[in-house]
């Protein structure tokens, strides 16, 4: 959520590109597919999806918007998604 924070800027309704997020983050490409899920499973984020079920892009929802406002940053992160066995 950080990172999708700090890449909005101070534009949290625009989308980030999602290949831009990912690259940045570093993280393998399952990871983040697992994460936006996850993130939009619970109601912080929108995902437009492309080929492959990639995320394209990527926007705060009202409850991802007032993130940083909910508290602690820690308290507020919402918790880590599960990684299922390949």
């Amino acid at each position: 959520m950080r990172a999708l924070v700090r890449t909005a800027g101070g534009d949290r309704q625009g989308g980030v590109d999602g290949a831009k997020l990912q690259d940045d983050l570093g993280i393998p490409e399952r990871d983040f597919l697992v994460a936006c899920t996850y993130l939009a499973d619970e109601g912080w984020i929108t995902v437009d999806r492309g080929p492959g079920d990639r995320p394209t892009t990527i926007r705060l929802t009202p409850r991802g918007v007032g993130w940083p406002r909910a508290g602690t940053e820690r308290a507020a992160e919402p918790a880590a998604p599960q990684h299922a066995p390949e």
